[in-house]
């Protein structure tokens, strides 16, 4: 899974992820990191398997 560097993804813009600094981290002398953890995917809080896991365990 490719992701954009910090001040690419502040910024929205694509990002070529190259190491170890990014083609426009580069052209504007930004300090090009790669710390953010990318973000958990799966299903929402809210969503039906989820809610009726909880109303079994209420109901029992």
């Amino acid at each position: 899974v490719t992701r954009s560097c910090d001040p690419c993804r502040k910024k929205k813009c694509r990002c070529n992820n190259v190491l170890p600094q990014c083609a426009r981290c580069d052209r504007l002398g930004l300090n090009c990191t790669y710390l953010r953890e990318p973000k958990r995917r799966g299903p929402p809080k809210g969503s039906p398997s989820v809610v009726h896991r909880r109303l079994r365990a209420l109901e029992s």
